[in-house]
């Protein structure tokens, strides 16, 4: 099911990239999945102007040479493979020390934070080539367990939300 010219993970890394069956399904799911496989063109620039002068969005609609027309929740499940029913992805936001918040990326993701990893003016950020670097390029060995496979399936969902909305 490849929607684009090259897979989001050539364009990416600029290679492609074998996920494990044991992480994929946890990517799956979050509802994720279908952006994994999805593919990834390039920016039409003067498609994106043609559409911004067009644009109504008081109307949230475009206003074509054909007719008016508004892109809808079908539209975003049939272009990009997402669930449009069930509950939203929502989050608290909560505030962390930096022991707090290395041991919350620890858990949650297996990654063990060094100084480097984070700017120094934000250090409970958290840079995202870290995350590529240390999770997602390195393959699954055969011997991980459930753990690390859903801490692997994290890390995936991170990247796919950061490089893509």
């Amino acid at each position: 099911m490849v929607r684009g010219d090259l897979t989001f993970w050539v364009e990416v890394f600029g290679k492609a990239i074998e996920f494990d069956e044991r992480v994929t399904k946890y990517v799956d799911s979050t509802g994720l999945g279908g952006i994994l496989r999805c593919g990834y063109r390039k920016l039409d620039r003067a498609l994106i102007k043609g559409l911004i002068e067009r644009c109504r969005p008081e109307t949230n609609t475009f206003h074509l040479p054909f007719g008016e027309v508004t892109v809808t929740l079908q539209d975003v499940n049939v272009l990009w493979g997402l669930p449009i029913e069930g509950d939203a992805l929502l989050g608290i936001e909560t505030s962390y020390d930096v022991k707090e918040h290395k041991l919350l990326v620890k858990t949650l993701l297996g990654i063990k934070t060094k100084k480097e990893h984070s700017k120094k003016k934000y250090p409970n950020l958290l840079k995202i080539n870290t995350i590529l670097d240390y999770r997602v390029e390195n393959p699954v060995s055969p011997q991980a367990t459930d753990t690390e496979c859903q801490q692997r399936a994290r890390c995936i969902c991170l990247i796919l939300a950061s490089k893509t909305f």
